[in-house]
Parts: structure tokens; C-alpha cells; sequence
């Protein structure tokens, strides 16, 4: 499938097949979904680099750009959005702040969704989650002595 980010267009994978349990108008949907959430995360990134339609990316930062299109759409995973927040003290928890830690501060929620996803940010929130466990568990054993 082939998405439009300002004058450039990028291939980008179509991982939903139809079959049990989609059938193919909605491996087409999310397909189509899955493709404009990875069109608007490069949007803003595109705007970072380039002003408007009117300017043109160099042809190396064409070759860089059209890396991070292939990384991001390897990358990218659905990941439900709640209407609650996250609760603190969670590993989901930790897992976000790692993610939004890695990106700009201007990040969208999908990107952060995308950041998340990657096992990097899972280990490393994981890791954190874990000391974070043992830290309080001895101040607690120290406190009731």
C-alpha cells in the first residue's frame, strides 16, 4: 500500500490478511487504519525537517526519511487507547514513560503507542519496574523491622 506524505509517496506493508477472522473488507479497514496512523507519524517528522509541499527534502535526506518510513511501519502495532489514564506504579505505566522519554516532547499518542511497542522500551521499562519493586520492598522490610 503506498501512503502520501507531503510530494513523496512510501510503500508500506499490509500486515492484515483476510481470512478467519476477518473478512476482506476488514483486513482492507484496518489495513487502510493501520496505514494512516503510520502517514501521520511521518507527517510530523516530515514537518520537522521541511516547512511546507513547497520545499523538497535533499536527496539524503530523502534516503534518511524513507529509512525511518520502512522503520516505522515495521514497527507499528495497534495498542488499545483507553479512555482512562494508566495508572501509576504499573509496568504499563513505566513502559509509556520510557517510550515518551525517547521521543520528542511534541509526540502524538500514536507515536508514543509506536515507541511502546518496541521490545527495547518494554526491557528498559521492565528493568526499571523491577528495581523500582525492590526499592520499596526493602525501605518497606526497613521500616517495619
Amino acid at each position: 500500500m503506498q501512503i502520501q506524505i507531503g510530494p513523496y509517496e512510501f510503500d508500506v506493508s499490509e500486515p492484515y490478511t483476510p481470512g478467519h477472522p476477518l473478512s476482506p473488507v476488514e483486513a482492507r479497514v484496518l489495513n487502510s487504519l493501520r496505514s494512516m496512523r503510520v502517514r501521520n507519524i511521518l507527517y510530523k517528522r516530515l514537518r520537522k525537517i521541511v516547512p511546507d509541499d513547497e520545499t523538497l527534502l535533499t536527496p539524503e535526506q530523502l534516503a534518511e526519511f524513507t529509512q525511518l518510513v520502512s522503520e516505522i511501519d515495521r514497527d507499528f502495532r495497534f495498542i488499545p487507547h483507553d479512555t482512562t489514564k494508566v495508572k501509576r506504579g504499573t509496568l504499563q505505566a513505566e513502559i509509556e514513560e520510557v517510550a515518551r522519554e525517547q521521543l520528542p516532547p511534541d509526540a502524538s499518542d500514536d507515536e508514543v503507542a509506536a515507541r511502546a511497542s518496541q521490545q527495547d522500551v518494554i526491557e528498559e521499562a521492565t528493568r526499571r519496574f523491577v528495581a523500582r519493586q525492590e526499592i520499596a520492598k526493602t525501605s518497606l522490610e526497613e521500616l517495619l523491622g
